[in-house]
């Protein structure tokens, strides 16, 4: 019997249905790779950070300039899941950065040169006047501008993704939590016993998200990686004719504002840090410490609020919740397996991996295959987090 003939045998498994593994998945079956995209809960769950109704889409990346690189093609790619739904996935907004005396704006200047994105800098005294509806206290010096800045529609971004997925023919296994994982020695088949059935497929790309170390354990490797939870607050704008563009804050915080998408009459704002937690589950904290740790959240957003936006309430609306995977060095992980000749992982996208997640999955299926790749992945080799078994 040849591979071909294998019961369940696919070109190409991806686990985790999250963006960056259904992107995975998605740019797989449209290269014509037969495809199953493995997921343990319901698809759009909301036990990682995929989930909500928007996510920051911007050109500059400060020091990550590599990331920077990829977005012209990260925002053709959600310009062609458009056309190819008929759905608007991109809000473009414009956007502004803020940057507090000794933070430098040099190194986004120069992501937004190099990928020639309309910009201009203002000074506090100029935002002033432009943006009424913002306060700009004395430790604001810089007011960086950004035309392509803006957001998705988070939660149909990943639906989008996966109903083209499906469109091309890839398979979607919802409900299937992961028992283990398998590579043949001798010709390099992979194995996937899950809790319902078992697959097995000639590449494994593993987007398991806050799970990673779940599954990469039984395999002999961990990650140097934490869970972070991040507090994620809705203020309702208290003068509608009054509003605020997409915002970044350089400051002692850094945080995002996001204008109404997901509830009416609402604007998104959170803090891009959270408080680290065991595991993805938050099964080994107290009661007490949650609430702990999300009025402390609330509490900074709070005084920011009162200090920066006078046309929002003071007090937010709505509460919600969810969970990065972080190195230490906040790039991601795309690389082989080391010991694995058909195991690719992607990982730790530190809670800025969404916005780009069709190019991410774009390399993880050539990494997969052995493509050629065009960017430069040298920092997101998964040997400098490995932590010795």
């Amino acid at each position: 019997m040849s591979m071909a003939e294998v019961p369940n045998m696919y070109d190409v498994i991806v686990l985790g249905a999250w963006i960056v593994g259904s992107s995975a998945a998605y740019q797989s079956q449209k290269s014509e790779l037969r495809t199953l995209l493995l997921e343990q809960f319901a698809l759009g769950h909301e036990n990682g950070s995929s989930h909500g109704g928007s996510r920051v889409i911007r050109h500059q990346y400060g020091s990550l300039s590599e990331y920077a690189d990829w977005m012209p093609e990260a925002y053709l790619e959600w310009e062609h899941l458009e056309q190819a739904s008929g759905e608007k996935l991109l809000n473009r907004t414009g956007g502004t950065s803020l940057f507090s005396k000794g933070q430098s704006i040099e190194s986004d200047l120069k992501n937004l040169r190099s990928n020639g994105v309309p910009h201009a800098v203002l000074t506090r005294e100029k935002a002033m006047i432009k943006y009424p509806m913002m306060t700009f206290g004395p430790e604001i010096e810089n007011v960086l501008e950004e035309s392509a800045m803006g957001a998705l529609y988070a939660d149909k971004c990943l639906r989008v993704i996966v109903e083209q997925f499906i469109a091309r023919g890839g398979v979607l296994k919802v409900g299937n939590p992961v028992i283990s994982i398998d590579e043949n020695r001798e010709n390099g088949v992979i194995t996937i016993e899950t809790e319902k059935e078992s697959f097995t497929g000639e590449k494994l790309i593993i987007c398991a998200g806050t799970w990673i170390n779940r599954l990469l354990e039984p395999l002999g490797k961990t990650l140097d990686v934490k869970i972070t939870k991040i507090t994620i607050c809705y203020w309702r704008e208290t003068d509608e004719s009054r509003k605020i563009p997409t915002t970044q804050f350089h400051c002692d915080a850094n945080m995002f504002l996001i204008p109404e998408m997901e509830h009416e009459g609402c604007v998104k704002f959170l803090l891009h840090h959270g408080h680290e937690i065991e595991d993805p589950e938050d099964s080994k904290r107290t009661d007490q410490e949650r609430r702990v740790s999300i009025k402390q959240d609330i509490d900074c957003l709070q005084e920011a609020v009162k200090q920066k936006f006078p046309f929002l309430h003071p007090e937010p609306e709505f509460i919600d919740h969810c969970l990065y995977t972080v190195s230490p060095d906040n790039h991601f992980v795309l690389d082989k397996l080391p010991g694995f000749e058909n195991i690719v992982v992607g990982s730790a996208f530190s809670g800025h991996g969404f916005k780009m997640a069709p190019v991410t999955g774009k390399l993880l299926k050539q990494l997969a295959m052995g493509e050629p790749v065009k960017y430069n992945l040298s920092k997101m080799k998964i040997q400098r987090l490995l932590v010795p078994v």
